[in-house]
C-alpha cells in the first residue's frame, strides 16, 4: 500500500492539497498520512518582558483534534484510510523525520500561489524539501483541483540524463495511471540537434519505450512562457521535474522578475528525487 504523506498547517491551500491527496490515494491504492507540527512560541511582551511558553501537552491534544477534524473530512469524500500524526518541532524537521521512519512514496503539499513558479517555490519551505527529501514532492497549488492523470510532462532539456531511480519514479506513477508522457524540452530557436542532445534522447527513448510518450522541442524566446503554453495546449495534468544543478528547472528559478510568467495554477508540480523505495 502506497503512504503519502500530508502536512498540514490548516490553512485552505492545506486543505485543498489534501483533499488532491486523497483522490490520488484512492487511485494509487495507498493511505494518506495527514501530519502536523506544532511548537511552543516563546512571545514577550511589554506587560510580559519573560517569554511565555505554551503547555506543550495541550498543543498536542489540540493539534490532534484539528487533525481528526480534517480527516473526518477527508474520510467523507471516498473512505480512503486517514492516519493522523502531529509532533512537537518546525514543520521542515519533522517532515525529514517522518521521511525516515515511514518511508512515503509521496510527499503532497499545498501552496497559496500568486501564480508564478519561481514565486511560489524560492522562499518557502518546499524549496529546502527539495533539496532535502528523497521522496516525490507533489505540490498542488491551491486552486487546483483532482483529475485522475492522463497527460504529464515531463521538462527537461536533456542536459544530463536522470539516473534510474529518478526516471523509475516518473514510470512508476505513469504506468499506475496508464497516462501518456510528454517529454518537453522548450528551445529558443530552432536548431539541429546536437549529438550530445540527440544521445540522451535516445536513451530516454529507450527507457520508456513500455509507455507511450513523445518528445517535444516547442520554440518559445520565454521559457515559461513555452511551459504554459505547452501544458494549456495540450491540456497537460501533470508536470514533472528533476532538482538537478544547472539544468531546467534552475532556469525557471533564476528567470528576472520582468519575465517571470504566471505558471497555469489548476496544474500541479512533481519534483523527483534519486532514491526510489518500492
Amino acid at each position: 500500500m502506497s503512504t503519502i504523506l500530508v502536512p498540514t498547517d490548516f490553512t485552505e491551500a492545506s486543505r485543498n492539497a489534501a483533499i488532491y491527496a486523497t483522490h490520488f490515494a484512492e487511485d494509487m491504492g495507498g493511505r494518506v498520512l495527514l501530519f502536523h507540527a506544532y511548537h511552543a512560541a516563546m512571545a514577550p511582551t511589554a506587560d510580559a518582558p519573560t517569554p511565555v511558553t505554551f503547555d506543550i501537552e495541550e498543543l498536542r491534544i489540540d493539534s490532534l483534534k484539528l487533525l481528526s477534524k480534517e480527516a473526518a473530512i477527508l474520510t467523507a469524500i471516498n473512505g480512503v484510510q486517514i492516519d493522523c500524526f502531529t509532533s512537537l518541532g518546525f514543520a521542515e524537521d519533522e517532515i525529514m523525520e517522518i521521511e525516515k521512519n515511514e518511508k512515503p512514496d509521496f510527499i503532497i503539499m499545498g501552496i497559496k500561489a500568486a501564480g508564478a513558479v519561481s514565486e511560489f517555490l524560492l522562499g518557502s519551505m518546499t524549496t529546502d524539501l527539495m533539496s532535502k527529501t528523497q521522496t516525490p514532492l507533489i505540490i498542488i497549488p491551491e486552486k487546483s483541483t483532482y483529475k485522475r492523470l492522463r497527460k504529464i510532462a515531463f521538462a527537461s532539456d536533456y542536459s544530463m540524463v536522470p539516473n534510474i531511480d529518478e526516471l523509475n519514479q516518473l514510470k512508476y506513477m505513469i504506468k499506475k495511471f496508464n497516462a501518456k508522457l510528454y517529454i518537453l524540452n522548450v528551445e529558443k530557436e530552432q536548431e539541429d540537434i546536437e549529438v550530445d542532445k540527440a544521445i540522451q534522447m535516445m536513451k530516454m527513448e529507450n527507457y520508456f519505450d513500455d509507455i507511450e510518450h513523445s518528445h517535444n522541442l516547442p520554440i518559445d524566446n520565454d521559457l515559461i512562457h513555452g511551459l504554459n503554453t505547452f501544458i494549456s495546449d495540450h491540456e497537460i495534468d501533470m508536470i514533472a521535474m528533476i532538482p538537478h544543478k544547472h539544468n531546467l528547472l534552475s532556469r525557471i528559478f533564476n528567470e528576472s522578475n520582468s519575465k517571470k510568467m504566471a505558471f497555469h495554477t489548476s496544474v500541479p508540480l512533481i519534483i523527483l528525487h534519486s532514491s526510489l523505495r518500492k
